[in-house]
């Protein structure tokens, strides 16, 4: 189901990615522990000044993909030059993955080891290419399910 159509206008978006990043670096709940460090060093007049062309610009050549407000690399702080508009689709896949690949090695999602690269199940829908359970896990559900 598609978003009301004044959700999608450039100035709506800008106006909600400000208020989410503001949530985020204010963390008072304590559910955004990533986001402890961050600071949002711009003013919402400023925000709105920097995004909203750049909205204008992505919905402009990215007619049918949904615009985000990404950190590049996912570190520093919300300011104009770290950030940057991607679509949510690159902005997921970008995202830092507790569990990714680091000096051929990954955290199965299920028994929580770190394992060699060869102990999971290529994936090709993964951002990394490999399963998300290494192949004892995988094995230890299968025969659970007979």
């Amino acid at each position: 189901m598609k978003s009301p159509k004044i959700h999608r206008t450039p100035l709506y978006r800008a106006k909600a990615a400000y208020s989410n990043m503001r949530r985020r670096c204010r963390n008072r709940c304590g559910t955004e522990p990533a986001y402890a460090n961050v600071e949002l060093r711009m003013t919402r007049k400023e925000w709105l000044k920097w995004a909203v062309p750049r909205y204008e610009k992505f919905q402009e050549w990215h007619p049918h993909r949904i615009p985000n407000v990404s950190r590049r690399d996912d570190r520093g702080h919300y300011e104009p030059k770290n950030l940057r508009i991607v679509s949510s689709r690159r902005n997921r896949r970008e995202q830092r993955n507790p569990f990714s690949l680091e000096n051929e090695r990954k955290i199965c999602s299920r028994c929580l080891k770190t394992k060699r690269e060869n102990s999971f199940n290529k994936r090709t829908s993964s951002s990394d290419g490999l399963d998300h359970w290494c192949r004892r896990c995988k094995a230890k559900q299968r025969s659970m399910r007979h």
